[in-house]
């Protein structure tokens, strides 16, 4: 290195040497060949149904300044959340909630799988998932289970439900009949929801219930308190597992591969291409809860910083392909038949 060169940072290093090392091992392709592949892989999103939902006055907050979000979010959620809002949850809750203490570490002699609705659901099939179940393990699903034609055959031991239009449209009439169909499964639910909607359908008898209260200065995961991390029925499954104290508990389902499926039209919309197990694929635009992809990517490192309060010591993640790195992961064959 000359003595008018600046020092180069290790990463700088690395960078230069695994290109070098690179070059020697892959092949040339055409930039013509490479723009096509981008192309075309955008334009077949684009072309994907394209659905806008409508987040409400409060999520819509996030695209203010930052200033004004940290008063309208900040000081003021606190100070409403502890003064008003939770203290009037436990009022209401009081009798749901001791019924959900009660359930804690009552599954310490069993294991269990939480199933997400990430692509790799589409890994397993309703035989594996039968014979878990026969041999003493519990199966923990999410929203519309029952929409996965391959997997429908297998009946979950629990779905945890927790989106407030559930039970609306086409999709929730299905749901009611499906567990009408099968009252040996188990529902968990939030306290603040879907009480009325239960009872009239016959559905409150079998459920059990958490606070779905997002307080994330509290770092907590119990379903008694208001949970410190985002707002995904997932995690809030896995957060129901790990009260109940499950031995082992797998995660498939889990990929959070949100980073690889960000995408900008012509108008700068925030997109997200939907990939999910059982249905097919579409566009969220999400241009109305994030202001530019800056906002989104923010968000995104909550999904993955939110899993630092769940442990990992008897969480393994059953998708090697998962973006999901807080738990190691093991093949599901090793977890059902070795782990035990």
């Amino acid at each position: 290195m000359g003595e008018d060169s600046e020092p180069q940072s290790s990463a700088e290093v690395s960078y230069e040497e695994n290109t070098v090392h690179q070059s020697d091992t892959l092949e040339e392709s055409s930039g013509d060949e490479c723009y096509k592949n981008y192309a075309t892989q955008c334009e077949y999103v684009l072309s994907l149904p394209r659905i806008k939902p409508d987040y409400g006055r409060d999520r819509k907050a996030r695209g203010l300044w930052p200033w004004q979000r940290f008063l309208a979010l900040g000081i003021a959620k606190r100070f409403l959340l502890c003064s008003v809002k939770i203290p009037l949850e436990y009022l209401s809750a009081s009798k749901y909630i001791y019924k959900t203490y009660r359930l804690r570490n009552t599954k310490i002699s069993r294991r269990a799988i939480v199933i997400g609705n990430g692509p790799s659901q589409g890994s397993l099939s309703a035989d594996f998932l039968n014979r878990f179940q026969a041999d003493g393990g519990d199966t923990i699903a999410v929203n519309y289970w029952h929409l996965n034609k391959r997997l429908r055959n297998h009946i979950p031991t629990m779905i945890v439900l927790s989106d407030p239009s559930t039970f609306e449209g086409e999709k929730g009439r299905s749901l009611v009949e499906y567990l009408r169909a099968h009252p040996g499964i188990s529902l968990v639910t939030p306290t603040s929801k879907f009480a009325s909607v239960l009872n009239d359908l016959g559905l409150e008898s079998r459920t059990s219930k958490f606070i779905d209260i997002e307080a994330r200065f509290m770092r907590s995961i119990s379903p008694c308190c208001p949970r410190g991390y985002l707002s995904m029925t997932l995690y809030k499954a896995l957060a129901w597992a790990v009260h109940l104290g499950y031995s082992k508990i797998g995660v498939i389902g889990m990929d959070n591969t949100y980073p690889r499926n960000v995408f900008c039209d012509e108008n700068n919309n925030v997109l997200n291409h939907e990939i999910h197990a059982g249905i097919s694929d579409y566009v969220l635009d999400q241009s109305e809860l994030y202001p530019n992809v800056a906002a989104l990517l923010h968000s995104l490192y909550k999904l993955f910083k939110d899993l630092e309060l769940f442990p990992n010591t008897n969480v393994f993640n059953l998708d090697k392909y998962s973006l999901t790195d807080r738990f190691r992961k093991v093949e599901i064959d090793d977890f059902s038949e070795s782990l035990g």
